[in-house]
């Protein structure tokens, strides 16, 4: 019968009886992967090149875990592309390790390009949609140098004269150039906001500095621009041919938290929560899509440089990623730095309430925030939306199954609230190297055996939920019953 699609469900003047799931036809059903944390391994050493390198070896990493240790997924992506078709999913989403393909400035490495064109074209072969992250935390030593930052301060250049935003542009439209008759999905940078706040606030990324609020000003803008000029160049550069009946989508997979006062009756924690939400979660992505530019997150729009509506940066958004893991409680703080104008108002923390669930990590478990989140990206921007990250740190596997259901429930109540949602790519394939804290988190829906040569992969009990939620497109009733209630 001929449908349309109504909240993603397909309706019928014949029928009354409500789709089994709300989601639409060709939704996506995938997992995630970032290449500095799967690529190293025993069979490759090609990972030295970036800044996160530089930054494990300075000895930044728990346990001093290395890349060089780990599941090898560089050598092994036919075994990875097995997994995936084991769990039934028709999406994948990579990223394309800049240092690997660009070695040098304005050098191209055609053997790394050769490589992730045959993984984008094996993806193909087996009906598995390539979802390609362009950045993905890590910067070419030739960019961002840990030893000679003033030379090359990657993010944190002067605004308005950062080589990286000119470099990260013609990385784009190369990448463009070569896949884009293969790749329709494109994500320039992954989690900007995370970016700035790690590197540049809290310290936990390369170059690790705390609380300076220059480079994360410097950093925040830079992004914002080299997005801009990233999504540009891939559609100047993008292969579709315009018959094909394919489209090319650009988005932002932006790290999202449920940001909630730790105290309700407190004016301060309050304003605190409230500008989290607006600076962590919106102001990248309201840059480019209203071509709305805060520098100093404030909320107003009053100082040289800032402005709303501006043409250079809007319309340069198909759809908004994200990623979404747990909520956090916001202390209330005043900390303002006098020459950029920033005051931060907010200090975010984990709930450490025994009462409620947590990850390993100590990460509540807070499904409704996923509802949340996704209800108040469609009111806000009226984009399509894509999950491009969700998961738990839970090595015994006791919590994922239960995790993946109530999570995809909540997506699809966002869904029959209007929510254009177009798909759920679980964070991760398998356990991999989580930056900081190395390979202690276990997020994977497979395990890797490090210990073996070969880096076995073994997919969890767990794996077989996510394949039923896939195959069925979507949380069942029968799904949901059949999976215990923690």
């Amino acid at each position: 019968m001929a449908c349309t699609f109504l909240l993603g469900g397909c309706s019928s003047s014949s029928s009354t009886t409500p789709p089994a799931t709300p989601l639409r036809a060709g939704f996506l059903w995938g997992t995630a992967t970032a290449a500095h944390q799967i690529e190293g391994g025993p069979s490759d050493q090609g990972l030295h090149e970036n800044d996160l390198y530089q930054w494990e070896q300075g000895g930044h990493i728990a346990n001093h875990d290395s890349i060089d240790t780990g599941p090898d997924g560089y050598a092994r992506w036919q075994a990875d592309l097995d997994l995936m078709q084991s769990m039934g999913v028709n999406a994948y989403r990579f990223s394309i390790e800049w240092s690997r393909v660009e070695p040098h400035d304005g050098v191209w490495d055609e053997q790394a390009i050769a490589h992730y064109g045959a993984l984008i074209d094996a993806l193909r072969a087996r009906h598995i949609e390539p979802v390609v992250t362009l950045q993905h935390f890590t910067l070419p030593i030739w960019l961002h140098d840990l030893a000679a930052e003033a030379q090359r301060p990657g993010w944190a250049a002067p605004i308005g004269n950062a080589p990286v935003v000119d470099r990260a542009a013609r990385f784009a439209g190369e990448m463009a150039r070569r896949f884009g008759d293969r790749v329709d999905w494109w994500i320039p940078l992954n989690e900007p906001n995370t970016l700035w706040s790690g590197a540049y606030l809290g310290g936990q990324l390369p170059p690790g500095h705390v609380l300076d609020f220059a480079g994360v000003q410097r950093a925040h803008v830079n992004q914002i621009e080299a997005h801009v000029a990233m999504t540009d160049a891939i559609r100047a550069n993008d292969q579709i041919d315009a018959g094909s009946g394919r489209a090319t989508f650009i988005g932002i997979a932006q790290h999202m938290r449920v940001f909630m006062p730790k105290n309700p009756s407190s004016d301060a924690d309050v304003r605190g929560a409230d500008q989290l939400l607006r600076d962590f979660n919106d102001a990248i992505i309201d840059a480019v899509t209203f071509g709305d530019l805060d520098l100093n997150f404030d909320g107003q729009f009053d100082r040289p440089g800032e402005g709303q509506g501006l043409s250079r940066l809007a319309g340069r958004l198909d759809f908004v990623g994200i990623n979404y893991y747990s909520t956090q409680l916001v202390l209330g703080i005043s900390k303002t730095d006098d020459a950029t104008g920033i005051t931060l108002l907010g200090l975010p923390q984990e709930n450490d309430d025994p009462a409620v669930p947590h990850t390993d990590v100590g990460w509540q478990i807070y499904p409704q925030g996923m509802h949340d989140l996704l209800v108040r990206a469609h009111l806000r921007w009226g984009l399509p939306i894509v999950v491009t990250e969700n998961g738990i740190a839970d090595a015994d596997d006791s919590r994922r199954a239960r995790f993946l259901v109530d999570h995809v429930k909540s997506m699809q109540d966002a869904v029959r609230e209007g929510a254009d949602v177009r798909g759920y790519l679980h964070w991760s394939l398998y356990d991999n190297f989580e930056w900081s804290s190395g390979y202690a988190p276990k997020f994977g829906l497979a395990t890797v055996d490090r210990t073996d040569p070969l880096r076995k992969r073994t997919a969890r009990p767990s794996a077989q939920v996510f394949k039923q939620i896939a195959q069925s497109n979507g949380v069942t009733a029968a799904i949901d019953a059949s999976v215990p209630l923690r």
